[in-house]
């Protein structure tokens, strides 16, 4: 989705809604990758940030006639039970090895026989994703785990986190 802001603010304001980020003023282009759908969004000016008081939205609806969009993939848990792993502070001068599901495959644990490691696409196909990438693990056809993979300052992938099913017994091994 491309977006164009014109915050005639004369501060930063937050846009929020299916999105967020902040925007200074004046115009700016935005390309984002927000599925189809109704969102409501607001502009909110910095200095009521701390107001207690929400803005008030408007409703945006994001078409794709085209059907281009493909959401993001959704563990498939048995038990519901998940855990997640963010890697705050990623070092990302080295990375593990030059195809990101290699990279996957070297710094998890739990794999069994059979499981399938893959490259996964999600939102648009014109989206910026380079040098970044989401690999999945799934097991008898379900999803169990999902590895945000990013690419290093080397050229070399690694995870920069994760999600998946407590009892796959799939983990990032760090």
């Amino acid at each position: 989705m491309h977006m164009v802001v014109d915050n005639r603010l004369d501060e930063p304001a937050s846009l929020i809604g299916g999105f967020g980020f902040d925007v200074d003023p004046g115009m700016s282009e935005w390309t984002l990758q927000t599925g189809p759908g109704n969102q409501a969004v607001a502009c909110w000016p910095f200095s009521d940030h701390g107001s207690g008081e929400e803005p008030n939205t408007v409703p945006l609806q994001v078409l794709d006639p085209d059907g281009l969009y493909v959401a993001p993939l959704e563990l498939e848990c048995s038990d519901g039970m998940q855990w997640a792993t963010i890697l705050d502070f990623l070092d990302m001068a080295t990375g593990i090895s030059d195809d990101p599901v290699d990279a996957v495959r070297q710094s998890i644990e739990g794999l069994q026989p059979g499981d399938d490691v893959s490259l996964h696409r999600s939102g648009y196909p014109e989206g910026d994703t380079e040098g970044q990438g989401t690999v999945i693990v799934t097991r008898d056809g379900r999803a169990i785990a999902l590895f945000g993979v990013s690419m290093a300052d080397d050229g070399q992938w690694l995870i920069n986190g994760g999600r998946g099913c407590a009892n796959s017994e799939v983990d990032f091994s760090g």
